[in-house]
């Protein structure tokens, strides 16, 4: 062998023994999209997750136990955890992400693109159960205040052991229904009639929408046949009048026949404890003074139905 092959040989070899060793996650393995469903008011938050796995090398003096490693969740459109609106530009959800180590059954909540501590528990390979979750939640006091339609939210999980990570791309996506809903309506007392003028009684209450236009048509059945609106005393009826108020003013309600209102809040289920519609009830004084004697009692629905 010459000198100048000795030298060549010399030379690689300590160039190999300068390179460092790299330590880091090996592969990310069932991460899916994570579909939160349909939501309604009754729901109230609305959470979803998906369960992965996380392989990582071994830990250095820990032979054949795998490494610990961090996770980061990034959104990859905006720089916040949020849904958006499919046909709606500007409409987003924010959204709360949460990631769970199942092997220390340790969760924490993420900040959007921020490493977390590397004390999460990997393993040597993903042949067994999985070891990581990702979770999203979405309150109910966002979900309420948004039109209804398709939100999602493009996202990147990493995770990362040293010096060395790997991704995988999911989405968050969540439904939200079209919906209104009546709240707060309370009994309605005409009082006794003592032969003089019109019985009158109303009352207050919520009608909610998330529809953008808040409008909607309002439908009363009473309970006397074909839904006529009667009050009853044993076989006897009595006949009144409904007329309603959206906040422009009464106008008449017949029965079974559906009226077109507005002003349907869209920021609160309950209006927040107020009200934005009002009804009025009147048993006129013609009816009253032929009505036989007695108390007079009924029942009224409204059906409340978005356009």
């Amino acid at each position: 062998m010459d000198i100048a092959t000795t030298r060549r040989l010399i030379a690689g070899w300590m160039l190999c023994a300068a390179a460092p060793f790299v330590w880091g996650v090996n592969d990310i393995v069932g991460l899916s999209d994570i579909d939160l469903g349909a939501w309604s008011p009754a729901t109230g938050t609305l959470s979803g997750s998906d369960e992965f796995c996380v392989s990582t090398d071994p830990g250095l003096g820990a032979s054949g136990k795998a490494g610990n490693y961090g996770a980061q969740v990034t959104p990859l459109a905006g720089s916040l955890f949020e849904l958006t609106s499919t046909s709606l530009p500007g409409a987003r959800i924010p959204a709360s992400i949460a990631f769970e180590d199942l092997i220390a059954g340790v969760s924490e909540v993420l900040v959007p693109g921020v490493l977390t501590q590397r004390n999460k528990n990997g393993v040597l390979e993903c042949l067994g159960p999985n070891n990581a979750r990702l979770s999203v939640s979405l309150a109910a006091a966002d979900l309420v205040a948004v039109p209804p339609g398709e939100y999602l939210a493009p996202l990147q999980f990493a995770g990362q052991r040293a010096n060395r990570r790997q991704i995988a791309d999911f989405v968050a996506r969540v439904r939200v229904l079209e919906l209104i809903r009546i709240s707060g309506l309370d009994p309605i007392n005409l009082g006794a009639f003592e032969g003089l003028g019109d019985l009158r009684g109303g009352d207050d209450f919520c009608i909610f929408s998330n529809a953008a236009s808040a409008t909607y048509t309002v439908t009363a059945y009473g309970q006397g046949a074909a839904g006529a609106l009667t009050l009853s005393s044993g076989a006897d009826e009595l006949p009144y009048a409904l007329e309603y108020d959206d906040g422009s003013g009464f106008v008449p309600v017949p029965a079974n026949s559906p009226v077109q209102r507005v002003n349907a809040v869209s920021g609160a289920v309950d209006c927040s404890g107020g009200s934005n519609a009002r009804i009025r009830v009147t048993a006129s004084h013609a009816d009253l003074l032929s009505a036989p004697t007695g108390t007079y009692s009924g029942e009224l629905t409204l059906l409340v139905a978005p356009l």
